[in-house]
């Protein structure tokens, strides 16, 4: 379950979020279990992954909840970005409303996974805007920004720098997964 010990990484990086929280460690069957959503057309873990996370986060109202998008050849492949899916599962869960393509790729950058922690925050940097049908919407707003992993947290830092643009006034990370080492 989650550490509520700052990290490593927090101490040595400057974040655009106001917080963040993970269910589980990206270990054993949890990797796999996102593994299998993402790569193995298993998008009704979605729904179990939300549930987890509901449960997790914490009370504070929130407005709206937004997710990073994955790059379009991603996209094509896979049929469907996961951090939407778990986003839409949550909405149902909570009440709250889901920001559908409030950020958007402005460079299709590349797949990070087998990237160093620098290198993620170099390859996300400028990837990311708000759209601007979203960013009408953000001002003042308090935001819960989903996604599955949180590696470095360059992705979603870089998308509540975005968000915070737009004038967001807060802006929460929760993932299903963290690792260990972030």
């Amino acid at each position: 379950m989650y550490n509520s010990t700052v990290c490593s990484s927090c101490n040595k990086h400057s974040y655009a979020f106001d917080g963040a929280i993970s269910v589980f460690y990206y270990e054993g069957h949890i990797k796999d279990a996102v593994h299998r959503m993402k790569f193995s057309k298993k998008p009704h873990l979605a729904a179990v992954f939300g549930s987890y996370i509901n449960g997790v986060i914490p009370s504070t109202k929130f407005d709206y909840i937004v997710y990073p998008p994955v790059n379009r050849k991603t996209f094509y492949k896979r049929g469907y970005n996961q951090a939407e899916l778990m986003a839409q599962e949550l909405s149902k869960l909570t009440g709250i409303p889901v920001l559908k393509n409030a950020l958007r790729k402005g460079k299709q950058n590349e797949v990070q996974s087998r990237m160093s922690g620098k290198e993620r925050f170099r390859n996300v940097s400028g990837a990311f805007s708000v759209s601007r049908k979203a960013g009408e919407k953000l001002c003042g707003k308090r935001l819960l920004l989903l996604d599955d992993v949180f590696t470095t947290g360059a992705t979603v830092s870089e998308c509540a720098k975005m968000l915070k643009k737009q004038k967001a006034s807060f802006v929460f990370v929760a993932t299903l997964a963290s690792t260990r080492e972030m």
